[in-house]
């Protein structure tokens, strides 16, 4: 294979997958700028107190304390946002290998060599992670990190930014991303280009039906109409997938509830002498408006990425459903009454584990009670989060309006 047709695949994979690169770039972006942000301020705030030459001891004390909780709340967070942004990209990435068992076969077919084609999704993989890496590290030391570190600073007119580069954690994640990520990809091309290309020009083969455990409870079952038996047996058909978008909304679920916790702490203790004097606030608060805004983002571009997948996996089904006289709205019911009832299962298992995440959070910080939560944070996590849903649902429905059902129904025989 000559360099220019190299190119040329890779140019024609990244346009055909342009979509999920969007949502993979921006997952990973919003992980490494909340690392580099949150997790270099306590940093900056202790070298810009070094260098202040007119900072009584009183404030000096008062920055100090602000540092260590910030460096505290650098040490949970940012491995929460890193873990769920991996674990979110690796799927992408090994889904999207699998589609292209028709391509591996092709190469193979042509006689191009395993390496090459594995070189071809390792280096798909590894300039989509890079991208994703280095606009969230510039996000993070250019918009997060001042952010913070203003607010933080702001009762103290004399201190200002040291002007460093502060990129030691957002490189060292960085790094952690993009090998566990190439790893996935090697590992997932390397296993498809070991078979035969027979076998690869086959669509893999379904699962095999079988019942799920509602289906053992009548009395539920029974009341059931066809479309959601349908759905149901659809969540538990597709384990991974089932797994994925519970995980990844009960996770920006516990997102929310951390920022909305700092918010609900910081105006429980207004009006204490002590809170105000030492100025926690305002950093505390630009803390949590960060944590709140990446929850958010985190949660529309996460379902956004898996319902696209489960848009592109089950084409030929949508357009059967369109051939056989479904409305558009029942044919998009199909998709989005699984992902409404996934996200409704991982938004309750995010609740009672945000909740008592932000209890250890406040006894690791030493700061803050969960009595300053009250019933109207909860109803505002979970609207928040369905907002979330619907948001990611809307951008996806022209896109499966789109679907044509000729060219989706074709057979490989």
């Amino acid at each position: 294979m000559s360099l220019k047709t190299y190119n040329k695949n890779l140019q024609r994979m990244y346009r055909a997958n342009i979509l999920r690169l969007f949502a993979i770039g921006f997952i990973i972006a919003i992980g490494i700028a909340f690392a580099t942000g949150v997790g270099a301020v306590a940093n900056e705030i202790r070298d810009a107190i070094a260098s202040a030459t007119n900072l009584n001891i009183i404030a000096k004390l008062t920055l100090e304390g602000i540092a260590d909780k910030v460096e505290l709340m650098g040490n949970i967070l940012p491995p929460f946002f890193i873990a769920i942004s991996m674990l979110v990209t690796s799927t992408t990435i090994t889904r999207l290998i699998e589609e292209e068992r028709p391509t591996i076969a092709c190469y193979k077919t042509l006689g191009y060599s395993n390496f090459l084609i594995i070189s071809r999704y390792i280096v798909f993989s590894f300039t989509t992670v890079v991208i994703g890496c280095v606009l969230g590290i510039l996000l993070g030391n250019f918009a997060l990190r001042p952010a913070i570190f203003n607010a933080a600073a702001s009762n103290y007119g004399t201190i200002t930014a040291p002007g460093n580069a502060y990129l030691t954690q957002g490189i060292i994640w960085s790094i952690v991303m993009v090998v566990v990520i190439v790893l996935t990809a090697l590992i997932a091309s390397f296993t498809l280009s070991k078979k035969k290309p027979s076998e690869l020009l086959r669509p893999k083969s379904p699962k095999a039906g079988k019942k799920i455990f509602l289906e053992r409870i009548p009395f539920f079952w029974k009341r059931l109409s066809f479309k959601f038996k349908s759905t149901f047996r659809n969540i538990f058909r597709f384990k991974t997938k089932l797994l994925m978008t519970v995980l990844s909304v009960a996770g920006s679920t516990i997102m929310l509830w951390i920022g909305l916790a700092l918010f609900a702490t910081i105006k429980g203790l207004e009006g204490d002498a002590v809170f105000d004097a030492v100025g926690f606030a305002d950093s505390i608060n630009a803390i949590a408006a960060v944590v709140t805004v990446c929850g958010v983002l985190l949660a529309i571009l996460v379902l956004f990425n898996l319902t696209n997948i489960n848009i592109e996996e089950r084409r030929r089904e949508i357009a059967t459903l369109k051939v056989l006289g479904y409305k558009q709205g029942e044919v998009a019911g199909f998709i989005y009454r699984e992902v409404i009832i996934l996200s409704v299962v991982g938004i309750l298992l995010g609740l009672p584990s945000g909740y008592y995440f932000c209890g250890f959070i406040f006894n690791y910080l030493d700061f803050g009670s969960l009595s300053h939560i009250l019933w109207y944070h909860w109803i505002m996590v979970v609207a928040i989060a369905f907002t979330s849903v619907i948001i990611a649902s809307f951008l996806l429905y022209r896109k499966m309006k789109k679907i044509e059902m000729v060219s989706s129904l074709k057979t490989v025989e």
